[in-house]
């Protein structure tokens, strides 16, 4: 089975920097939009890392990492 089938269904659809703390808009399979911090979660999948400069949101799930670009 895929260790990291949320991550790599997941869509990122903007990011946000408010002060020093970026936000990912991310929107998952079942099309629930959500704004995660850097270091948050969204269902079984940590948003590691947010690149405002390449637009990269570094997810990490199950052991796996999976890099989403913003759409």
């Amino acid at each position: 089975a895929d260790p990291a089938p949320v991550a790599k269904s997941v869509r990122v659809t903007g990011i946000i920097r408010v002060g020093n703390d970026t936000y990912a808009l991310m929107k998952g399979p079942s099309g629930l939009a959500e704004v995660i911090a850097e270091g948050g979660m969204y269902e079984s999948v940590k948003v590691a890392s947010i690149s405002v400069s390449t637009g990269e949101v570094v997810l990490t799930e199950g052991g796996e990492t999976v890099i989403a670009r913003v759409e």
